[in-house]
């Protein structure tokens, strides 16, 4: 997919950002590196971004606005859900990629980000907590609920 068709499609969903915005989030690692190569001498290059740069260029607005996260932040994120290790916003990723993956409506995931922002940063600064504190038995959100619904009962 070429960067224009990246930044056209990205537009359409209301994530208006520059080509220089974009080859950042590339060269910061929010979004995958697109194919490079060149037309030949005096022919200039061209740049191929993969299919799942969309979902990911979303992901990443979504990470930046809602959540405020900076660059390495999302970066590290997008690390820890593509090589299955729990990191600082995983969770949190993961979660909207999915959603943004199986066609729910940017606008619509946005919302529910929106709506969900305290809850999901308190869980993720108490999972990050855990694990800083070397605690197995929490790795995910999924496992923070079932130890506080033992807790309650």
């Amino acid at each position: 997919m070429t960067p224009e068709k990246v930044l056209a499609v990205l537009s359409s969903q209301g994530v208006n950002i520059t080509m220089r915005t974009l080859q950042r989030w590339a060269k910061d690692e929010l979004i995958p590196a697109p194919e490079r190569g060149s037309y030949g001498q005096g022919g200039g290059t061209w740049a191929d971004y993969p299919d799942e740069t969309i979902p990911e260029a979303l992901t990443a607005n979504l990470l930046k606005k809602v959540f405020e996260l900076k660059n390495d932040d999302v970066a590290g994120a997008r690390r820890g859900y593509l090589d299955g290790e729990r990191r600082f916003f995983t969770d949190t990723y993961k979660t909207f990629i999915d959603r943004i993956s199986q066609g729910l409506e940017y606008e619509a995931v946005l919302r529910l980000a929106e709506e969900e922002k305290k809850a999901y940063t308190n869980a993720e600064h108490a999972l990050e907590l855990f694990r800083s504190q070397g605690v197995k038995q929490i790795g995910t959100m999924e496992d923070l609920q079932k130890l506080l619904a033992k807790q309650e009962e």
